[in-house]
């Protein structure tokens, strides 16, 4: 299914303005299965073509984040730098999720986490995610782990606007 004419303006004028270096294009193709099991076979395709990218341009770590989420600057910069200090090859953080706008936000975190940052490395593979080191999103969990780390609370969470947007019918159908 090809983008919106919104879409690709966006991102157009994101890398015009140097926001972005580098656009990968993904092709759905033809898969089959349930429109939930292609769902997340698909986004599983799509996390691995940006792992397989950075490991391409060289990059020491990949992470693997979402349009409807974000992260506090000093908060992700505290937990990098742990991260490498501590030679952690993969980590999964706490979620604060958003319902409706972005004022609204549920009380607790998430019953599930969400994989954070991950060395870039050949072990390191998104399309086999079954056993991954932690109850966490099925599209994002890796294998080839050697060093996970649950990061705590206290450190970082990832705030999800996974309820805030125009059409909750388009995230879950």
């Amino acid at each position: 299914v090809p983008c919106s004419p919104y879409l690709e303006q966006f991102v157009n004028d994101l890398k015009s303005d140097k926001l972005v270096d580098r656009v990968l294009e993904f092709d759905s193709g033809n898969v089959n299965g349930s429109s939930h099991k292609k769902r997340h076979f698909l986004e599983a395709e799509k996390r691995q073509l940006g792992n397989l990218e950075a490991r391409k341009l060289g990059c020491s770590h990949h992470i693997s984040l979402d349009t409807d989420e974000f992260y506090w600057f000093d908060e992700f910069a505290f937990a990098k730098n742990y991260i490498e200090e501590n030679d952690i090859d993969g980590s999964a953080v706490h979620i604060t999720t958003y319902h409706r706008n972005p004022r609204h936000r549920l009380l607790g975190d998430a019953s599930f986490y969400v994989p954070f940052i991950h060395k870039v490395n050949p072990r390191i593979n998104y399309q086999n995610h079954i056993n991954y080191f932690c109850y966490a999103d099925p599209t994002r969990g890796t294998t080839g782990l050697q060093s996970p780390q649950i990061l705590s609370a206290d450190m970082i969470h990832m705030h999800h606007f996974t309820l805030t947007r125009n059409s909750l019918i388009d995230k879950f159908m």
